[in-house]
């Protein structure tokens, strides 16, 4: 399941707690609080698009955050029952 960056690319929950905690040597938790501040740029080589300006995927993303800030998963699946109610159309 995904959660988003601000510019609202899609990233693999589990992609950003353990592939990234892994290639920047560091613990889940830490990556996914480095993703929660800088979006696709956490990624080694990443950036956001230069031309996208905030999504609402990626606002629902970090309003979710704000109020489960360790439960990546949660937000995860919240974000797919939104979709699923046709609330990002």
């Amino acid at each position: 399941m995904d959660i988003y960056c601000k510019c609202g690319e899609p990233w693999d929950a589990y992609e950003v707690q353990t592939c990234l905690a892994e290639e920047l040597e560091t613990t889940p938790a830490k990556a996914l609080q480095l993703f929660r501040r800088k979006g696709c740029a956490a990624f080694p080589g990443a950036k956001c698009a230069e031309d996208a300006g905030p999504s609402l995927r990626g606002e629902a993303t970090a309003a979710l955050f704000e109020i489960m800030p360790d439960d990546a998963d949660g937000v995860a699946a919240m974000l797919e029952d939104a979709d699923a109610l046709g609330m990002f159309r």
